[in-house]
């Protein structure tokens, strides 16, 4: 079976290199608006007269002959690999369509890239050999080398593609890997198990049937806020505007303060991704089975910011629990186990979304409806204090590993007054 894996450096390039990219990135963006409008001139010719339906091929055979006939008035088309249009025609243009189509992405139809807005991207080699790689350095076509901050993860031989993109001010390179003969592995701890509950207190809490780890939430994002308003108000004063605060110009002073912005905003996003991928490859390393729950992320989200019926503190508090949701980042570490799990040969088990794994006594099974969002919370039922969390992995770790929850019992608690009273006494202890 085929594998695919991806590794993205940072490039090093020289000024020449810079404007080479800057280059090939706006002829991408041509290239995709030209597609764009021709396409549909075709399909409203298809639809009115019966002529032949736009598709891939006949898309890049018009490109070609546009580009040929234009050769005296824009030679600078010929200064870049053909592979940076063909990309746009046979991958980028199809999958702005095929995401219109799908009912689950719920996106709009294409629109023309704007020079300003639009992601500087392109595909600076799509037929790569071995030869294009030595030790921090790639040869893209029609440029040559370029120094790379570290080497490759895997066999240079198995390079697909390169994809040059900028990101915060710097370049980078995406290069796809294709593993045509893989065979997943068998893990080595084929026993090991662990059930995970995620959350935006605490990034992950696991329980393996004898201990705990957890692992904290970074809060990058609340690191870097105060930071963020800051330049966000200066941006918001510079630049050129008109009466209603639109920008007509951009001056050096705006870009500046962009720029800053863009990279508060990819140091929030490299802190959340490194600690995800700290403890995806610590649970996949260790563990063949790893339960977690079916987590509907972004109506964790949309219940934080939903409306209240008191303003004022209520309201910050709301968004304030939608932006701890949104800065776990639990989405992008669920979809990190679950390929780090299959590359080693492991699995992946979720428990149902509706499974009540916070309110669940796991001592005596009893289910505490009326659960208030706590750190610690006392069993009505049998009096036992429980972590929130390490109570919720214990009860995930048993429904995906195949045991049982218990059962509540038909008497009732076994000294009642006295129990809840000391429980009560540990939960003022612990708060």
């Amino acid at each position: 079976m085929k594998q695919q894996k991806a590794q993205i450096i940072q490039l090093q390039p020289t000024e020449e290199q810079r404007v080479y990219f800057a280059r090939a990135s706006g002829i991408a963006r041509l290239a995709f608006n030209w597609a764009l409008d021709w396409w549909n001139e075709q399909y409203k010719l298809h639809k009115e007269e019966g002529a032949p339906r736009p598709n891939r091929v006949n898309t890049w055979k018009a490109w070609c002959a546009h580009k040929q006939a234009c050769k005296d008035e824009r030679p600078w088309l010929y200064e870049v690999s053909s592979d940076v249009p063909k990309w746009v025609i046979y991958e980028s243009l199809p999958r702005a369509f095929a995401n219109w189509w799908n009912p689950k992405t719920r996106q709009g139809p294409p629109n023309f890239k704007s020079k300003r807005t639009a992601r500087r991207v392109f595909v600076g080699q799509d037929s790569c050999k071995p030869a294009n790689f030595r030790h921090r350095g790639i040869r893209l076509a029609k440029l040559g080398w370029v120094r790379c901050r570290s080497q490759l993860r895997w066999p240079a031989s198995q390079v697909r593609r390169v994809t040059v993109f900028e990101q915060a001010g710097k370049w980078y390179a995406s290069i796809l890997f294709e593993d045509p003969d893989y065979t997943p592995p068998v893990h080595e701890n084929q026993a090991g198990a662990v059930g995970v509950d995620l959350g935006s207190r605490k990034l992950a809490v696991a329980y393996d049937g004898e201990s705990f780890q957890q692992w904290e939430n970074p809060k990058a994002l609340d690191g870097a806020l105060r930071r963020l308003r800051r330049w966000q108000r200066r941006a918001a004063r510079r630049g050129v505007r008109d009466s209603k605060r639109r920008v007509l110009e951009v001056t050096r002073r705006l870009r500046k303060a962009n720029s800053r912005i863009a990279r508060l905003h990819k140091r929030v996003a490299d802190i959340r991704r490194w600690h995800g991928h700290n403890v995806s490859n610590a649970l996949t390393r260790d563990y063949a089975v790893v339960g977690t729950e079916d987590l509907n992320v972004k109506g964790m989200m949309r219940s934080a910011k939903g409306t209240v019926e008191n303003p004022g503190k209520n309201v910050k508090a709301k968004s304030g629990l939608n932006r701890s949701v949104a800065d776990a980042g639990m989405g992008e570490l669920l979809r990190q186990i679950d390929y780090k799990a299959h590359w080693r040969g492991g699995e992946r088990r979720q428990v149902g979304r509706f499974f009540p794994s916070s309110r669940t006594c796991s001592d005596c099974g009893y289910k505490h409806d009326g659960l208030q969002a706590r750190e610690h919370w006392a069993c009505p039922f049998c009096g036992v204090v429980h972590d929130r969390d390490e109570n919720a992995a214990v009860n995930i770790y048993r429904e995906t590993v195949g045991g049982s929850t218990p059962e509540p019992a038909d008497f009732g608690p076994r000294t009642p007054v006295e129990s809840m009273a000391s429980a009560q006494g540990q939960l003022r202890l612990l708060e």
